[in-house]
């Protein structure tokens, strides 16, 4: 009786494990796009018959914790007074413990650090200030890249927590600027900033933005302008085997559970183009991490696709999303 009163619970378990897993597929699936409904003549040549993992697992997300000397050295960096607070959000993940609004909102210099989430944000609009200086010019690429890794290892984060660029042999970012100057002169860079894309065991994580994860931007004298974490802490809950990249193609194919952000044909315009046609330049698996104001308790994985819709001799560039189709088992 003992031992089925076990099975019972494990089952109930198991079941109440998948349900929350396929509502939490089911929501990143809607944040990310809307559903295509047809999905036209695939080609396919490009991507990888090896492309996937054999497993990924489903991440559960817990607590993070900031360690007194993380937010010592972030302060140091920031040069935010910890004397000085102000009363912030209290709604929602503004309401979970250890919320913290420091700074001044009067002089545009704030932090704001909500630990459940592993997010934190920081504005110092004095770091656009040239003090009259017109000559002054923000960092190089370069410089903020290292800059940025360097913050990075405040939080515990090495080169290892961020994607990898899925064509080139580097890191995956995007560089930002923020230009101006005075009038008759060549815009000079006032901020530059650097977007570096989270991992997840080595696989991207994406928001909807892409490059989500960390961001930093410096201003004049190395000042930093703004940064922004958002790297919830999470563990393994449970894992999928991954059926090989033909099997994900049939999903594709369907047309049902396929969202694109931009699809730019409506499913009876593409059945009446009889010529058209959706060629695949990339498949990447994927984590899903919801925008930082938003709850979430799994963090499930995706299959992000990238290709050309080719509709009334007329070339869109798409980004899709399935979900990841689970091998059969023995």
């Amino acid at each position: 009786m003992i031992r089925l009163i076990a099975i019972l619970l494990c089952c109930a378990a198991a079941t109440c494990c998948g349900a929350s897993y396929d509502q939490a597929v089911r929501q990143a699936l809607r944040t990310l796009g809307e559903p295509i409904g047809y999905s036209p003549k695939l080609k396919s040549d490009a991507i990888a018959s090896n492309a996937l993992p054999a497993r990924v697992s489903v991440h559960k997300v817990i607590p993070r914790k900031f360690s007194e000397n993380t937010m010592q050295q972030v302060f140091k960096l920031t040069g935010i007074d910890t004397n000085s607070t102000f009363k912030g959000a209290t709604e929602g993940v503004f309401g979970t413990p250890g919320v913290r609004y420091y700074g001044s909102l009067e002089q545009n210099h704030t932090l704001a650090v909500i630990p459940a989430q592993g997010w934190m944000h920081y504005e110092r609009l004095e770091a656009m200030d040239d003090k009259g200086n017109k000559t002054l010019t923000g960092p190089s690429e370069e410089e903020t890249l290292r800059r940025a890794l360097e913050f990075a290892n405040v939080f515990g984060l090495n080169e290892s927590d961020f994607a990898r660029h899925p064509l080139k042999n580097r890191l995956d970012y995007l560089f930002t600027k923020i230009e101006g100057g005075p009038v008759r002169l060549e815009p000079r860079v006032k901020v530059r900033g650097v977007m570096l894309r989270r991992a997840i065991d080595g696989f991207p994580v994406t928001n909807g933005r892409l490059y989500g994860g960390f961001a930093v931007e410096y201003g004049f004298h190395g000042m930093i302008y703004k940064f922004e974490l958002i790297a919830r802490a999470t563990e393994p809950l449970s894992a999928i085997h991954v059926a090989p990249v033909s099997e994900q193609l049939k999903v594709l194919a369907t047309g049902k559970d396929v969202f694109c952000a931009r699809w730019p044909a409506s499913s009876d315009e593409l059945r009446k183009d009889k010529a058209a046609e959706l060629t695949l330049t990339l498949i990447e698996l994927v984590y899903f991490e919801d925008a930082p104001e938003k709850f979430q308790k799994i963090i499930p994985p995706l299959l992000r696709w990238e290709g050309t819709l080719t509709h009334k001799g007329q070339e869109h560039t798409v980004i899709l999303y399935t979900p990841v189709k689970e091998a059969k088992r023995d």
